[in-house]
This record gives C-alpha cells, sequence and structure tokens, in this order.
C-alpha cells in the first residue's frame, strides 16, 4: 500500500448526470414523493403513483421543490388510474425546462436478476449537486427484476430492494448492454410488508432503551412493486391534450 493513495476525503462529489433535471420532488396535501417528466410520441406530461397526489383534480396546485425552495403550479388536465394500478400523469400550466425527458414507450427485455436502478426522493431528501443548479438531485438505489405478482386484479413487476417513503411514483431503469443507455421499465408504488411479523418501536433517547409496547410497524419484506411501463403507457395515452415535445434548452 503506498502513502499517496488518498482513501478519505471531506470533499462532497459533484454530480453531473442530467437526470436530475428529469425527476422532481413534488408535495400534495403535505405528502411528498417522486415525479418525473415523460414523454410520448404524442407530447409530454409529468407521472407518479396515483397515491401521491390522491385527488388531484385539474385546476388544482401541486408543489414542487426548485430552485431550493417550494413552488406551487396549476395542473391543467390530470389523468388517474384505478387505485389499484396506482398510476397519475397530469400536464401542467408551466413547462419546465429539462435538458431530458424519460421516454416511457421504450422497450426492453428483463431478466431475472436483472440490476434496476431507481432514482427518487426518499424522506424528501435532496443531495448536493453542481453549484448554482437549480435542479434537484434525486437519490439512486439498486435493486435487481424479480419476476411479476397480481395485486387487487392488477399486474406489477417486482423489485428486490428496501425503498423508503418518498420513493413513490420514483422512475425505475433497467441498463440496455447494447446501447449502454437506461431504459424505463416502471415506477415504484409500494413494497409488500412482512405481514405476519410486526416489529416493535424503541425509544433511544435516555441511558437505557424503552420498548413502545403499542407502536408496532410492519417490516419490510424487500420485495417492491413497480407499476409496469405498459399500465403507465396507457394512463399517459388517457390525457386528451399531452404539452407538445419541446427542444431542450441550449446550454
Amino acid at each position: 500500500m503506498t502513502g499517496d493513495i488518498q482513501f478519505f476525503t471531506d470533499v462532497i462529489p459533484v454530480i453531473t448526470s442530467h437526470i436530475q433535471s428529469q425527476i422532481m420532488l413534488v408535495r400534495y396535501n403535505g405528502l411528498t414523493g417522486t415525479c418525473f417528466f415523460a414523454i410520448h410520441p404524442r407530447g409530454q406530461c409529468w407521472v407518479t403513483a396515483r397515491h401521491v397526489v390522491e385527488g388531484l383534480k385539474s385546476g388544482e396546485a401541486l408543489d414542487y421543490y426548485f430552485d431550493g425552495s417550494w413552488r406551487t403550479f396549476r395542473v391543467i388536465e390530470v389523468n388517474h388510474s384505478s387505485k389499484e394500478q396506482d398510476i397519475s400523469a397530469f400536464t401542467a400550466e408551466i413547462a419546465i425546462a429539462a435538458e431530458g425527458r424519460i421516454n416511457v414507450t421504450n422497450q426492453i427485455g428483463l431478466m431475472q436478476g436483472q440490476s434496476l436502478l431507481v432514482f427518487g426522493y426518499p424522506h424528501g431528501i435532496v443531495q448536493v449537486g453542481h453549484a448554482g443548479d437549480p435542479f434537484t438531485i434525486p437519490i439512486c438505489k439498486r435493486g435487481s427484476f424479480s419476476g411479476a405478482m397480481d395485486v387487487g386484479g392488477c399486474r406489477f413487476m417486482i423489485m428486490d430492494a428496501i425503498i423508503n417513503p418518498g420513493f413513490s411514483g420514483a422512475p425505475v431503469f433497467a441498463l440496455d448492454t447494447a446501447s449502454q443507455t437506461r431504459v424505463f421499465v416502471g415506477i415504484v408504488s409500494h413494497f409488500r410488508p412482512e405481514t405476519d411479523q410486526l416489529a416493535s418501536l424503541w425509544d433511544h433517547s435516555g441511558p437505557t432503551p424503552k420498548q413502545h409496547a403499542h407502536l408496532k410497524v410492519n417490516l419490510h419484506s424487500g420485495m417492491t412493486l413497480l407499476a409496469s411501463k405498459d399500465n403507465i403507457v396507457q394512463v399517459v395515452e388517457g390525457i386528451i391534450d399531452l404539452t407538445p415535445l419541446k427542444s431542450p434548452p441550449s446550454k
């Protein structure tokens, strides 16, 4: 081992991926979640999980985090899937300039065990990125494609990953090894808990941990359910007036 190798540093790494300009932290009725810009051959819109914006109607206000603060825009048109499918798509009164948008119609085949990447805002966390960059930076977590299952008559993909609150609505990508590009495959809906196991909550604020005897939570099974791309495309196509496609702004 040589002495000139620096293994630890206090310098915050600069995140250079343009994906931060496609994925936004949103808030509705006090709850936060993840939303992203989507393109379709007919136009563009925003997509998230339905339970993130449950009850959102055309003409209502939605908060989004941009340039270090919460801002508000009005929704023009919204299309919700069934509650079981858990998908929402909507257009807005303003066009937020983005360097790119996520194509929800790209196709890719998945194999069991294939790596997946999810980008979102667990617990509303926003990272540090470029100095002066107004876009939020999502957290990235890795999982793997496990299979599929029916829930309430709807088919969901299963991702093996511990996904935190706030990731709901986050886009999930697989790597196309041929083109070395990320390909959209679905969005985070919810996780399947260990229904037969409840974990106790403990208070560690004092010198001796104390158990909250009447407070228990479901354990995360590691099975995160994803709304599939095909169902998302159907919801997007249900919007009558998608926003016309525009070229990304020049730098």
